[in-house]
């Protein structure tokens, strides 16, 4: 058990970007101004809701000193984020989505961890999957995986991050703000899907320690209408820039996790492979599937493939054998298909 002082210098900015989402906004705030140790402040940008969101807000911060609004155009979470730690007075940030809640004691376990700004200290927790009702849905995929160490290094936070033993959330750790300034971090501005990976590693990775606290304190709401994509190659695209990014960054600080950098690299050409199969533009989908072939060939990574997808993903393509007329199905055995030529492909 981690024994630590409440620190008096701790003082914490909630950011909340928003947009169109006046059906669970108020569960949000309510769950942020209910905290048994209050927050030092609540951000709540705007990003253009054409909705009730706005006025939502509006009547937050006439009610509680602590909550701040801004109203700015619609220019994406990315830069919702960005611009709320920019206005942000706090010394340590937490990012919270507007349709999610923290659990009522959240912040009085997190408040005790956190060290003098100055030592850039870094909390990451776990989080339960609740439907609009706030029934829980499922034991989440890192219920069994989530570190137990306590306190570690940066290098052994990215390792845990890399071996998918904590998933790609940036919701889920509150952070030193001076480490988001002194590194230059930022959400990358029109990347629509994957931005949470393209930031969660370089806090990690630039944090002066960071502590693993083994409880669920983020409730993160799974909805329909939520914001959900369509493949594309744009989100292909997105989803490949995180993963090279990541790839380039950590293999430049921490040669010695080159080889789980290879394995996530063999996971995105897997992936890019597969979800080629799903988009509508055929012309990219075989340039995708063509680059997939380029980066795999070669080299025995078929034998690798429980590492890379895992059990649950050898599991869907068992289930996509199977003879059943479901739309979920017959998208399965589309990737069943696109992983058998993928298979051969490299294997020749």
């Amino acid at each position: 058990m981690l024994q630590c002082k409440l620190s008096d210098s701790a003082l914490l900015s909630v950011i909340v970007p928003i947009y169109n989402v006046e059906d669970y906004l108020s569960q949000c705030v309510d769950s942020l101004l209910k905290q048994t140790v209050p927050v030092h402040e609540i951000i709540l940008v705007d990003d253009g809701s054409t909705d009730l969101s706005a006025q939502l807000c509006d009547s937050y911060e006439k009610r509680d000193n602590r909550i701040r609004v801004f109203h700015i155009n619609n220019s994406g979470v990315s830069y919702a984020r960005n611009f709320g730690v920019e206005q942000s007075t706090g010394n340590f940030i937490l990012f919270v989505d507007p349709d999610d809640m923290l659990r009522r004691d959240a912040v009085s376990l997190i408040y005790p961890l956190l060290s003098p700004p100055q030592k850039q200290e870094t909390v990451v927790f776990s989080y339960k999957k609740v439907a609009d009702n706030g029934r829980l849905i499922e034991e989440t995929e890192e219920s069994r995986s989530f570190p137990k160490d306590g306190l570690v290094s940066p290098k052994q936070a990215v390792e845990h991050l890399l071996e998918e033993h904590i998933q790609n959330f940036i919701w889920r750790v509150v952070f030193a703000k001076s480490i988001w300034q002194n590194n230059s971090i930022r959400f990358p501005i029109g990347r629509v899907y994957c931005e949470d990976m393209s930031v969660m590693y370089q806090i990690l990775m630039n944090s002066g320690s960071v502590i693993f606290l083994n409880q669920k304190l983020y409730l993160y709401r799974q909805r329909e209408g939520s914001r959900t994509y369509r493949m594309t190659s744009k989100t292909i695209e997105d989803m490949r820039f995180a993963f090279l990014s990541r790839d380039n960054d950590v293999r430049g600080v921490m040669p010695s996790l080159s080889g789980l950098c290879n394995l996530q690299l063999d996971k995105m050409s897997y992936v890019t492979y597969i979800d080629s199969y799903l988009i509508s533009d055929k012309k990219r989908a075989k340039q995708l599937r063509a680059d997939s072939v380029r980066e795999l060939k070669g080299i025995n990574k078929v034998s690798r493939l429980r590492k890379v997808i895992g059990r649950k993903g050898l599991f869907v393509i068992f289930l996509a054998q199977l003879n059943v007329a479901d739309p979920v199905v017959n998208s399965m055995r589309i990737i069943l298909n696109g992983f058998r030529t993928l298979r051969n492909k490299i294997s020749m």
